[in-house]
């Protein structure tokens, strides 16, 4: 669903009324937390220039959101795959590395 209204949710992250913004930032990192979410890196963007915002409250909630995205158990792979900020998966990260989690070369 958040999909689909993805656009004019975005706007609204700009709206004039803090209560607005505020209600934006919170849908979005509901969004953020499904991995499935496909504006997922846009998001990520989005919120991290609202970090500016002239509101503590909605600023305190964006650092909150960043925190939770890089450091709880399921941001350093807590037992579920994650997705990366760009779109790829543990899987595409440990190729891009150079390593394959099933090379037996041991």
């Amino acid at each position: 669903l958040a999909d689909k209204y993805y656009d004019m949710i975005e706007d609204r992250v700009s709206d004039v009324g803090v209560s607005v913004r505020k209600k934006v930032v919170t849908v979005l990192h509901e969004c953020l937390r499904n991995a499935n979410f496909a504006h997922a890196r846009q998001t990520i963007k989005l919120l991290a220039f609202r970090i500016l915002d002239e509101d503590e409250g909605i600023r305190s909630h964006i650092v909150r959101i960043f925190r939770e995205l890089w450091f709880s158990p399921l941001a350093r792979g807590g037992g579920r795959r994650r997705r990366r900020l760009d779109g790829d998966d543990d899987n595409h990260a440990a190729a891009d590395n150079g390593h394959d989690d099933n090379d037996d070369d041991d």
